[in-house]
């Protein structure tokens, strides 16, 4: 169910540079998502049984939980849980695990995100361990977080390896690549997801990343602890010729 966006989305094309491909795309950018999302955020800032992914609603469960030992793991070694998520949302994973981490004396959650989510979550949404950044610099300077988190975001960014670098580059000692798209290619190629009607009606740019590349780039500073298909299906885009990959979940340590 948590993958409901990803499953009923149509991929379109494979292209090489971004701006090519992007012409008439809003991304993530357009309001209509943001109304959407905010409203569902809303919903489950209020109600804890609730846990929300690109605005779809679903009640909570042991299963939804693939990170929690993982967060802990993170605590028991620094003494602290200090969460960078990037391109968070509105909290939609840290209203997730909140109830689980309360305990922890020294937690916060820091979203990193564009400037209207940021405003809005500062406005509604920001407590005593959630934050809201505009700028990844920013937010790993004032908190020095230890646990770096990719949730299904890095993928619809146009300059992916930039943060990667600037990740790379921090001091956190656990990252997590959630629901993030790879293929067996040599290269990574860029297709565009047709979100379905029913949730909203919006198109957006996608890396789907060469795993090769991938890991060549993340283990020269990390190493994989843990890894499994995000969803056991294969997905296509509609191109000639069509491109195979799938979504997968990955947890590195710092070397």
């Amino acid at each position: 169910m948590i993958l409901i966006l990803i499953k009923k989305s149509q991929f379109e094309g494979a292209f090489f540079v971004w701006k090519y491909a992007g012409k008439n795309i809003a991304g993530y950018s357009d309001p209509i998502i943001l109304r959407k999302v905010f409203e569902a955020a809303l919903k489950v800032k209020n109600d804890p049984r609730l846990f929300e992914r690109d605005s779809v609603l679903f009640n909570k469960n042991s299963n939804t939980l693939t990170y929690l030992d993982i967060l802990l793991s993170a605590f028991a070694v620094d003494k602290k849980l200090i969460i960078l998520d990037f391109g968070g949302s509105l909290g939609s994973t840290y209203y997730l695990y909140k109830p689980f981490l309360l305990h922890l004396k020294n937690f916060k959650w820091c979203i990193v995100e564009q400037k209207s989510f940021v405003e809005i979550g500062n406005k509604h949404f920001s407590d005593k361990h959630l934050f809201f950044y505009e700028d990844i610099y920013k937010c790993i300077k004032e908190n020095s977080p230890n646990l770096i988190f990719l949730a299904s975001s890095i993928q619809y960014i146009q300059q992916p390896f930039k943060i990667l670098d600037i990740i790379n580059k921090s001091k956190a000692k656990y990252l997590i690549l959630d629901r993030t798209p790879f293929s067996n290619l040599s290269k990574d190629v860029i297709t565009k997801q047709n979100v379905p009607a029913h949730i909203y009606k919006a198109s957006y740019l996608m890396w789907i990343f060469s795993e090769k590349l991938m890991l060549t780039r993340l283990l020269k500073n990390w190493k994989i602890i843990y890894k499994k298909n995000s969803i056991s299906e294969q997905f296509f885009t509609k191109s000639i010729p069509i491109l195979r990959f799938n979504f997968h979940d990955f947890v590195f340590t710092k070397k």
